[in-house]
């Protein structure tokens, strides 16, 4: 399977304006699984450059679970490929490895994985980058989340740096947060509560917003994002997309689940700062997860 992008001329501003776009290969590897972009991050640099992160895996196509059962099954690695000219070619030779599947559950849990970088991390640097695993921590021990952070723009990364689990029993890392104009970061974490199922309990999950005042060195809790209605109890809310308004006010983007395909987005708000959220409105009748852009109008 081929990671795609879709590139034009325009600055995607309105999409009437894009009438030229072009199909253009990512990566190819007719051995590999290649997808979950979504899931690690995509960066734009501002001379041009981009780094996209995903999950590839070895893949024969022979079988149904050999698409995302591979990712998770511990046989799979998260890696970063480069392009130089805005996207028109994207080099093999600029791949690079950040770890595998089974190597990062091997060091989390083995407690070796450090607590925190040795110095605080700058959120705002037009150079900075944040990425973690794929949404699935250990099976056996599903509270152990990751993070990895470069400061130049991918070329070397620190970690993994283990997030707290904040008495959670599911954590589920992945590189959604922004930074408020007071400076404090917040970090939307798919968590969940109480007894977890042999890979993972979906309904039990819900968004906790983590928060940092010294760069990542350390995480405190500050609020959740979950409904409040009966469907709580067997939808569950997870893989937020934030973006914070001009006005002040925090969107989010949340996928919500029942079963396959009754998969929707529901949109929540913050008037203050990510300290109380309320429900805005269900987006779709079917269709997650959602991802939210802040244009330039």
């Amino acid at each position: 399977m081929a990671l795609t992008i879709h590139t034009a001329s325009s600055r995607f501003r309105r999409p009437e304006r894009v009438r030229d776009a072009e199909h253009v290969t990512i990566y190819y590897d007719p051995d590999y699984h290649a997808s979950a972009v979504f899931n690690h991050n995509f960066w734009v640099f501002q001379d041009g450059d981009l780094l996209i992160n995903f999950c590839r895996s070895r893949c024969s196509y022979e079988h149904s679970y050999d698409l995302l059962d591979r990712m998770t099954d511990g046989r799979s690695d998260y890696v970063t490929l480069r392009s130089t000219d805005g996207g028109k070619t994207w080099p093999l030779e600029s791949l690079q490895v950040l770890g595998s599947h089974q190597g990062l559950e091997r060091l989390l849990e083995s407690g070796l994985a450090q607590d925190a970088p040795a110095e605080p991390l700058d959120w705002t640097s037009p150079d900075f980058c944040v990425t973690a695993g794929f949404g699935q921590p250990p099976v056996r021990n599903q509270h152990l989340g990751y993070v990895q952070y470069s400061r130049d723009r991918g070329q070397t990364w620190e970690g993994p740096y283990l997030m707290p689990s904040m008495g959670f029993t599911q954590v589920y890392v992945k590189p959604d947060y922004l930074v408020r104009p007071d400076g404090l970061v917040l970090l939307f974490v798919t968590v969940g509560r109480g007894p977890t199922k042999p890979t993972y309990n979906v309904a039990a999950l819900f968004v906790a917003v983590y928060a940092t005042t010294d760069g990542g060195l350390t995480w405190e809790y500050l609020s959740s994002i979950h409904r409040t209605t009966p469907e709580a109890e067997y939808v569950g809310h997870f893989y937020a997309s934030p973006v914070l308004l001009p006005d002040g006010r925090i969107l989010v983007a949340t996928r919500c689940h029942h079963h396959f395909p009754s998969e929707w987005t529901e949109l929540f708000e913050s008037e203050d700062g990510g300290r109380t959220w309320r429900s805005v409105s269900r987006v779709n009748d079917w269709g997650a997860p959602g991802s939210l852009l802040l244009l330039d109008d």
